[in-house]
């Protein structure tokens, strides 16, 4: 089996050296990571400067590639330019932090996954709890993928679908279980410090607190559901979602057809702008 490792988090992160750790006794490994710390850079690629892909090692003596692309450039590059003998499963991580509720539209981790399954690819897009202490959470984390990756692999998902994957802090013996859930509306309340540098002018540092949605009202409450991926995690479960690329919403078609649009605008004939 060969399966393309990579991570938003960089070459030296714990994550995806543990990951590594837990894979290689089942699989060859195609390693490919951003030089450098890439969180929140979302399924964003490079197209305006050359991309590099240079080989090194871990500490531990294993062949892996960095780039100064993005996770998503990572994950391309390894399928277009290291994939002779094919490659039968991409994982993205494991990130330091979970990825759940609305935090993965702003993934690096998840949409590297995401970019796989665009090639084909059956991907994964794992994350650990970062807050906590437990030092086994990405220990925790790497025995379940390995437990994981034959059903990735051999029983299909449908096309243009991937599995994101959180694993709370907790040594595998705390883990109550897995869920299988969908996302929850939770997003970080935007907070933003205001300070000042050296010379005097004032910077911002953006951060959040507290996983909130907003109301039919337009007011915000704590958003950990029953059922979701936030409540799963919260409760000491592993969370896995699958997840789409095609973001269409089928319902609403419909419901925007109804609208006629351009149908007064004279398109193709008289009072057609331009005419």
């Amino acid at each position: 089996m060969r399966i393309l490792v990579t991570n938003d988090d960089g070459l030296h992160a714990e994550g995806i050296q543990r990951l590594c750790e837990a894979l290689r006794p089942v699989a060859e490994l195609v390693i490919v990571v951003p030089d450098r710390q890439r969180s929140g850079f979302s399924h964003s690629i490079t197209e305006l400067q050359p991309l590099r892909l240079i080989e090194t090692r871990f500490l531990d003596g294993t062949k892996a590639y960095i780039s100064n692309g993005t996770p998503a450039d990572c994950v391309a590059l390894a399928a277009c330019e290291l994939s002779d003998g094919g490659i039968d499963l991409a994982i993205s991580g494991i990130n330091h932090g979970w990825n759940v509720g609305v935090d993965v539209y702003y993934s690096g981790t998840v949409m590297a996954a995401a970019e796989a399954a665009l090639l084909s690819l059956p991907a994964l897009a794992v994350s650990a709890e970062g807050r906590g202490k437990e030092p086994t959470r990405f220990a925790t984390a790497a025995w379940f993928v390995k437990s994981l990756v034959q059903k990735a692999v051999h029983r299909s998902l449908p096309e243009g679908t991937f599995l994101n994957v959180n694993v709370p802090s907790l040594p595998r013996n705390a883990i109550k279980g897995v869920k299988v859930a969908p996302l929850s509306l939770s997003m970080l309340r935007d907070r933003f410090d205001k300070r000042s540098d050296p010379y005097g002018a004032t910077y911002y540092w953006r951060g959040g607190v507290t996983p909130y949605r907003r109301t039919q009202r337009g007011g915000m409450e704590h958003a950990s559901p029953p059922g979701t991926d936030t409540h799963a995690v919260s409760e000491g479960f592993i969370s896995v979602t699958p997840l789409r690329l095609n973001l269409t919403d089928e319902a609403a078609l419909e419901t925007v057809r109804s609208w006629e649009l351009g149908k007064d605008m004279g398109f193709g004939g008289e009072g057609a702008p331009g005419a």
